[in-house]
């Protein structure tokens, strides 16, 4: 039976969404397959239950968290010779990823980890004389603007989370499957390097795009040091693609960005996302009455942009007079804005006619959906559009990831961040009732041509256990080599 450690960051299992989901299904659908969860995440989520009863096969959690200070204050117990000559190091690789090559990292997480004897610490790197010089030295290499100092506690907020990474004791397991990039990507890079296992990365999104997006409106951190953060999750990155046996990305579009950041393009293959069309397809819609029902299924927090949904309906509202609108999914991720968006609902006089549902069981809602709308401004493959369309309803979506991919003919797109062009689609399928039946008919066809959760799993299973079979022999060989120098 193969085993599996599955790495993930900011999701499953205490977070609901679609990656969340993703994992889930894919776990429950194979009990053939043992799992160990490896998970990174902010402090914040300590002592939090889980959003998911973990699967009977999920044989082990273990928890990273990235923010708690790192193992306290050490001593220095390196010499000045072996800080210096692990400084240079440090200095070339960063050069060197520059140029794309990161053949470095090897032997930089290497020298970190193993060092038994003299372990450096984050002392080592930050607070010798050795250190400070070396620093200064990357830091003109930059040719930044900004102070030292700026870029001293910059450096040493990026790498503190890699050392806190470095150090923790990996479980072992036939092979590592990292569902992001970024740090996730990255420990499954070290556990590759340590163990001589395979290492195999599932991207949904680009990881780096998202970070860099984040970082651009992030008011907390000062402009001319927000480089240097998109700079380090870039890196991040491309240090997974380079050291990943195998790349899975959910759709085309995916894989030309990955390949523009140093992807090999002939260990990649596309696996899109699937839905149980068997279960999806049982839930019976419940025809429209006298009014009809807008909904979209998403977690209230930015990147989904439920404002944009919320203006949207304001202009739908005073067009459509009939039309009901729903926001459906957990509030409590981002209470903030979700303050912000029952205050903007207020604000537009949408009244009774926009609620929030908060955290329901999906198969209750959506046969009440006649129209299902996603204004979100990043996404990659949303489940909930291949779900909907399941289901049977007509669908308009805003133009990211593979949305204009999927909904090609039978969907509207529409541009992130312009309500008004999601408006006026929302207007001609309300206005349209025979325009609403032939797209649901096509995307119920689409999705059981191209998205049946069975074909996805199967794909997966395979893989898992083309890499534990690779695993095993590899190990029977260095065993086989050990007995023999023994002997």
């Amino acid at each position: 039976m193969p085993h599996v450690c599955m790495v993930i960051e900011g999701a499953y299992p205490f977070i609901t969404g679609g990656v969340s989901a993703w994992c889930h299904q894919l776990i429950s659908e194979m009990p053939d397959v043992d799992f160990t969860l490896l998970v990174i995440l902010p402090a914040s989520y300590r002592g939090k239950d889980y959003k998911y009863q973990l699967p009977k096969n999920v044989v082990d959690v273990n928890e990273v968290w990235l923010d708690l200070n790192y193992f306290g204050e050490k001593p220095i117990l390196s010499n000045k010779k072996q800080r210096q000559v692990l400084l240079d190091e440090i200095r070339e690789f960063h050069l060197s990823m520059k140029l794309k090559n990161y053949g470095f990292f090897k032997m930089i997480s290497q020298i970190l980890s193993e060092n038994e004897a003299h372990p450096f610490t984050l002392e080592d790197l930050t607070k010798t004389k050795e250190a400070i010089k070396t620093l200064f030295d990357m830091y003109k290499d930059t040719g930044s603007s900004s102070s030292f100092m700026k870029y001293f506690w910059t450096w040493k907020s990026t790498h503190l989370p890699l050392l806190r990474i470095l150090n923790y004791p990996l479980p072992v397991a036939d092979m590592y499957h990292a569902v992001s990039t970024g740090y996730a990507g990255y420990l499954a890079a070290l556990a590759k390097l340590k163990y001589n296992i395979p290492f195999i990365l599932t991207e949904h999104g680009i990881y780096a795009m998202e970070r860099e997006d984040e970082l651009t409106g992030s008011e907390l951190i000062d402009d001319d040091q927000k480089q240097v953060w998109i700079n380090f999750f870039h890196s991040l990155c491309r240090i997974s693609y380079s050291f990943a046996d195998k790349i899975i990305t959910l759709y085309r579009g995916n894989m030309f960005i990955e390949v523009s950041n140093n992807a090999n393009v002939d260990k990649m293959e596309i696996i899109p996302n699937g839905v149980d069309i068997e279960f999806y397809s049982s839930l019976k819609k419940i025809p429209p009455g006298d009014t009809i029902r807008i909904g979209s299924v998403v977690r209230v927090v930015p990147i989904k942009d439920v404002k944009a949904f919320i203006r949207a309906a304001a202009i739908v509202a005073r067009e459509v007079p009939e039309a009901e609108f729903m926001v459906i999914g957990p509030t409590d991720e981002d209470e903030e804005y979700f303050e912000e968006c029952q205050s903007l609902v207020a604000e537009l006089n949408l009244g009774d006619r926009l609620i929030f549902t908060g955290r329901v069981n999906m198969a209750d809602f959506y046969p009440q959906i006649d129209i299902l709308v996603l204004t979100s401004a990043r996404e990659a493959q949303p489940l909930v559009l291949l779900e909907g369309m399941c289901v049977g309803m007509p669908t308009v979506a805003t133009d990211v990831g593979s949305c204009r991919e999927m909904l090609d003919g039978i969907g509207f797109v529409t541009s992130p961040g312009k309500p008004e062009e999601t408006a006026e689609a929302i207007i001609s399928l309300c206005k349209n009732p025979r325009l609403r039946e032939e797209l649901a008919t096509k995307g119920i066809e689409l999705v059981h041509r191209n998205y049946n959760v069975r074909d996805v799993i199967e794909s997966y299973r395979q893989i898992y256990h083309k890499y534990s079979t690779q695993t095993k022999l590899y190990q029977m060989v260095s065993n086989g080599r050990n007995r023999i120098s023994i002997t």
